[in-house]
């Protein structure tokens, strides 16, 4: 039974696949590999090529490369097991950064020549260290070849030109990738591939300040003798390549870590949003920016044997500053602009004659005025406790922060203090030879640059934490008065309810209050008819008459209260109901039965908020009792377009729903189709 389980397919190339897998050993040991598989044992030439890359990764032992596990035979085929690295690549990382902030990163070589320096062969593990991977086509140093290896638009010109590559042609390939980063373009880009190998051989390229202007004079420096055409004139080694970069950041005072590296990863690929684990053999054309796209300053630095250049990300906005619009906030703007709306109502119906329709219609808009006042309130509290929450993260990260810098600071301090007050000039001045003053003076000058970093860090995160426990302080304040305002507001609201239900029992039950009521319906109904006879608008494209029996349903729900003469349970009158009513919940969107103009949007008297559609032809729908309005008078709406939601009208929540000719009421169950599951009465 083999030792190795295949978990996925990660990607294919020309020589074989790539799985994830798992390595399984004793008493349930288990770790992820990555199984490159060969794909066929047929070809000589092409196992002897595996071999070689097997034995080339059993070479390299360094954290920044991809390390090798074993050789052994799969399921009847050879394998290499290598590092299973849980991160991203480089090409997803400069696709993810085409909308983000700039970031660079350029990888120092291993002492046997790549062939294959790219984006996609290097990876960034969730840690934050960098892996250069797939060393397939590695070669020793001053092989001449026979055949192009590689991907062009990395290539020195030598690997062209003579078909050979030496340690240099690697740091050509460093030199691309750095380009690519500081302009999220590549060096050498054409549409088909002989165009860009005639861009390499020709060795001709744009400088990258074309693309971003920000780009320092010391990593200018650095570029351009890596991407010298002639090899001779470039680094002659990745030792002087990474002393270049580490004399700019001594010079900066930049001093990046793995830990800037993590902490920006973690920021630019959440793990509630990381797809799948990226693909070793995967290829993707990388598509450059639009001109002008803002670039952020360079920032480098040299890292262990491997050249690795870093650039801080930009700090992520406080919680001061103004946030990127979030569904709460556009929920929060919403209520209020509702809230706005419903008190310019409330202020004309105080203005108008006290009526019984105009009480109603009072009673109606407080309600959903304080209604909307608790959303808020609601809204604002939620907020408020999410970011008291995320300052609570915030003063527990700077408590272990500071937790773990104390004892740093203090074993320094006690070093310090024993060496004296001239510690750093004792240090100086205790070199063996002249010639190593220069050098001990770069390390005391870093050195000191370090503890002062360290301390002025410590003294951050100290004022920090400070300011972050105020804020919790404030934010405590405000969420109890925001719980105290909620308790009134819900108070008021059940006021408002109990006035409102008291009115409408009185209208219902009081036969002097409902006659009253009646009376006032009937002029209502008379200034209807005066607004509709005025209306005109163009035809539509289709007349309303041909869909008469058809037409949909602007809402779903029950008839409530139907067309025609109704006699009152109580009082034994009768009136006479112009439309038909739909119990529907509040909130419920209410459509368009078909195409036409907006005719009328707005309060009406005794309909509450209405909207009535022109469909030509002097035919008209009308939409009554509505909580919201979405649409405005002239707007042309098609059949089913949201016109406004369900609001209450006297009988409880639902619509009041008219169709009319010529300005006369017709009945709306001979125009729409079906009563499905409403059971209308009569």
């Amino acid at each position: 039974m083999s030792k190795y389980t295949v978990l996925q397919e990660l990607g294919a190339g020309g020589m074989g696949k790539v799985y994830k897998g798992l390595l399984i050993g004793q008493a349930g040991f288990q770790r992820p590999i990555v199984m490159k598989q060969l794909r066929s044992s047929q070809d000589p030439a092409h196992v002897q090529l595996f071999v070689n890359e097997a034995r080339r990764y059993a070479v390299l032992d360094h954290e920044n490369i991809g390390r090798i596990f074993d050789y052994d035979e799969v399921n009847g085929q050879m394998c290499i097991i290598l590092e299973y690295i849980d991160g991203w690549s480089l090409v997803e990382y400069l696709e993810r950064h085409r909308s983000i902030s700039r970031k660079q990163y350029v990888f120092e070589k291993a002492a046997i020549v790549h062939r294959d320096v790219s984006p996609s062969n290097i990876m960034m593990t969730r840690e934050g260290t960098v892996k250069l991977i797939d060393f397939g086509i590695a070669t020793r140093s001053g092989t001449q070849d026979r055949t192009l290896t590689g991907k062009p638009a990395y290539m020195a010109p030598e690997m062209v030109l003579e078909m050979r590559a030496d340690n240099r042609s690697d740091l050509f390939s460093l030199g691309a990738v750095l380009f690519e980063m500081l302009t999220l373009r590549r060096l050498f880009d054409g549409k088909t591939t002989a165009h860009v190998l005639e861009q390499v051989v020709a060795g001709h390229h744009p400088s990258p300040r074309n693309f971003n202007p920000d780009i320092p004079d010391g990593v200018m420096r650095i570029l351009r003798a890596a991407l010298q055409r002639d090899c001779s004139r470039r680094y002659g080694s990745a030792g002087e390549m990474g002393e270049a970069c580490e004399h700019y950041l001594y010079d900066k005072g930049y001093g990046p870590t793995n830990l800037t590296l993590k902490q920006h990863l973690h920021a630019l690929f959440p793990i509630s949003r990381r797809g799948p684990h990226p693909r070793l053999l995967h290829r993707r054309h990388l598509h450059p920016p639009a001109q002008g796209s803002p670039a952020s300053p360079v920032t480098t630095t040299g890292a262990a044997a491997l050249l690795l250049l870093l650039a801080a990300p930009p700090p992520l906005p406080s919680a001061s500053s103004a946030p990127f619009p979030s569904s709460a906030d556009e929920r929060l703007r919403a209520v209020r602009e509702r809230r706005a709306a419903l008190q310019k109502d409330l202020a004309r119906l105080r203005s108008e004659e006290r009526t019984l329709l105009g009480q109603v219609e009072w009673l109606e808009v407080e309600v959903r005025l304080r209604t909307e006042e608790l959303r808020e309130t609601q809204l604002v509290l939620q907020r408020t406790n999410e970011q008291m929450d995320a300052t609570v993260r915030r003063a527990r990260d700077l408590e272990s922060s500071i937790a773990a810098a104390r004892p740093v600071l203090a074993a320094r301090a006690r070093a310090l203090y024993k060496l004296g007050e001239l510690s750093y000039l004792r240090m100086l001045l205790s070199v063996d030879r002249p010639s190593d003053i220069f050098r001990g003076y770069r390390f005391v000058s870093a050195l000191a640059r370090r503890d002062n970093q360290r301390i002025a860090g410590f003294r951050s995160d100290l004022a920090a934490l400070a300011a972050t426990r105020a804020e919790l302080e404030r934010k405590t304040r405000e969420a109890l008065e925001l719980r105290a305002s909620l308790e009134r507001t819900r108070r008021g609201l059940d006021a408002d309810r109990r006035r409102k239900e008291k009115l409408l029992t009185e209208i219902v039950e009081r036969k002097e209050t409902h006659a009253a009521y009646l009376q006032e319906l009937e002029e209502a109904e008379t200034r209807l008819q005066q607004l509709l006879q005025g209306m005109t608008a163009e035809d539509v494209a289709v007349p309303i008459p041909v869909f008469k029996g058809s037409l949909p349903w602007p809402v779903a729900g029950r008839v409530r209260v139907g067309f025609g003469r109704r006699k009152h349970p109580r009082f034994d009158t009768y009136t006479v109901e112009n439309g038909i009513e739909i119990a529907a919940p509040e909130g419920a969107p209410v459509t368009a039965v078909h195409e036409g103009t907006v005719a009328f949007a707005d309060r009406f008297r005794g309909y509450g908020l209405m909207v009535v559609v022109d469909h030509g032809g002097k035919h008209h729908t009308l939409y009554a009792h509505l909580a919201d309005v979405r649409v405005q008078a002239g707007q042309k709406v098609a059949a089913g377009q949201v016109l406004g939601v369900v609001g209450g009208g006297v009988e409880g929540p639902g619509l009041y729903f008219e169709v009319r000719f010529q300005g006369r009421p017709e009945n709306p169950a001979e125009w729409l189709t079906g009563t499905e599951g409403r059971s209308p009465q009569p």
